[in-house]
């Protein structure tokens, strides 16, 4: 009789590391640092480890229970349990020599796993390639040593052949394999503008004032809307967008992360796992603090996430998005590359970020503003929540606004540039006025300021289709310029 071994394991440490987090929450970013959730090899252990964890270091017995009640994880963990092992600890010294035992015999587990699938490979039905199992086992062993290839590349080659081109998802902003933050503060919708996105990304519709060429694959993760309140948004999104499910077909996934663990390099790891059988060109996470580990201003735990991000960008080809908030105090008088709460390696970092800054004028708009690392400066535009009768929503764009960002010093709001639009074409009529003469007559039937008045021609000339036409004329000193109207505002 074959007796099943025991897979390497030590419940002892476990045990002895668990209690030593219980009593001095300050080893705890060490330890967070040195090991992961399934490093542990009882399931107790890894459910306590993540309360930890996401509690932000709180070694509070009641704290902890409460969470994994609230996670429905207290079946594996009685509260008996975790209170007898809160009552064993006598010393936090030697954590890191149990740190050392627990990973080595999960290192050792997953070489196990690893020769497992291969011996599966080799004798199962499925006659698999030889250079595949090798590759398998090859790319397994790194992946478990952390160790990667490093491949020279000839710079000379280079300059005799052409790189490929790069699959640009929204056009000249971002590409697929990039990290892409969209940065703003509490209640700017800063979700549903991801969810936007990924929705018109799925159904190969333009997003705002971005072209999309082609349909793609997407998975959506969020892990703060309970699933139903999720679908609602969905629908109420979709219906805005006029995107049925036709449109989407199976190109956009969404997983509800909300209490399922999915915490640090561990929990990207499941995301990555799951996402290799959907092939997604777009991974959108929703937001990053709920991933996050340990403390967000430091800069050496801030690198941990983003360290699993570019694996997970890596591994999967996929674009991955993120949604991140603004630290306190008024983010309009922050240049783009500081925004962000937490250390300053996330501004460093990523290929592309779009943020979000309330109007200076108008409360119910929001300024988008975009940093590139690939492409060329985009100019900031202004876009607007509406909701119609049914209830359904979305982002549009505000061509009427200019784009500035409420500061610590803006003024009171004024009316949108749109709102002066009748008393413009009275001006106009159907003839021609100089510029000058406009400006003037302008300004004393609306009361602007000159700045205002400058505002209101550059708004009413934008776009292809222009409120208000010009044209000058030159000659031997002579230099004048014409206004007449455009598209009048009833046309829309």
């Amino acid at each position: 009789m074959q007796i099943e071994k025991i897979p390497p394991q030590s419940v002892e440490s476990e045990y002895a590391l668990i209690a030593a987090c219980l009593i001095r929450p300050e080893i705890i970013p060490g330890v967070m640092f040195a090991l992961q959730p399934d490093d542990f090899y009882k399931i107790a252990h890894q459910h306590i480890f993540r309360a930890l964890f996401e509690l932000k270091q709180s070694s509070d017995i009641v704290l902890v229970w409460q969470w994994l009640a609230d996670h429905k994880l207290d079946q594996e963990t009685g509260k008996e349990y975790l209170m007898s092992v809160a009552a064993s600890a006598s010393t936090s010294v030697g954590w890191k020599y149990y740190a050392d035992v627990i990973k080595e015999k999960a290192q050792r587990r997953r070489v196990l796993n690893l020769c497992s699938q291969s011996s599966e490979q080799v004798f199962g039905e499925a006659e698999y390639p030889l250079e595949e199992i090798i590759s398998g086992l090859k790319s397994g062993l790194d992946n478990i040593l952390g160790r990667t290839n490093l491949d020279f590349i000839d710079a000379a080659a280079w300059l005799d052949s052409d790189p490929p081109e790069p699959d640009n998802i929204l056009a000249e902003t971002f590409d697929a394999g990039d990290k892409v933050v969209i940065i703003g503060s509490s209640k700017l919708r800063k979700s549903f503008l991801l969810l936007q996105m990924t929705l018109s990304l799925a159904a190969g519709r333009n997003f705002l004032t971005w072209q999309i060429a082609k349909s793609r694959r997407v998975l959506h993760v969020q892990f703060e809307i309970k699933a139903h309140h999720f679908h609602r948004r969905v629908k109420r999104l979709a219906r805005a967008l006029n995107i049925a499910a036709a449109d989407l077909g199976d190109r956009l996934q969404i997983i509800n992360g909300r209490g399922l663990g999915l915490i640090g390099p561990a929990g990207i790891e499941r995301i990555q796992k799951a996402a290799m059988t959907f092939k997604p060109e777009i991974i959108a996470l929703d937001p990053l603090y709920k991933l996050s580990v340990g403390v967000e201003n430091a800069a050496e735990d801030s690198k941990i996430i983003l360290n699993a991000f570019d694996v997970l960008a890596e591994q999967t080809g996929a674009a991955v998005v993120f949604i991140h908030h603004d630290s306190k105090g008024s983010p309009g008088d922050r240049d783009i590359r500081d925004r962000g709460a937490g250390s300053n390696v996330l501004g460093r970092d990523y290929d592309a970020c779009l943020t979000m800054t309330t109007h200076s004028q108008d409360p119910d708009a929001t300024v988008m503003e975009i940093l590139l690392r690939n492409y060329r400066p985009q100019e900031p535009f202004v876009v607007s929540w509406t909701e119609d009768e049914s209830g359904n929503f979305k982002f549009e764009e505000r061509r009427d606004l200019m784009p500035d960002k409420k500061t610590s010093k803006s003024k009171a709001s004024q009316p949108a540039l749109s709102f002066y639009l009748p008393v413009a074409e009275a001006i106009l009529g159907d003839g021609e006025i100089e510029t000058a003469s406009f400006k003037t007559e302008f300004k004393s039937k609306t009361g602007l300021s000159d700045h205002r008045v400058r505002d209101f021609l550059t708004w009413g000339q934008a776009g292809g289709q222009p409120y208000v036409l010009s044209r000058e004329e030159r000659g031997h000193g002579v230099h004048k310029k014409w206004l007449r109207a455009g598209r009048r505002g009833n046309d829309e």
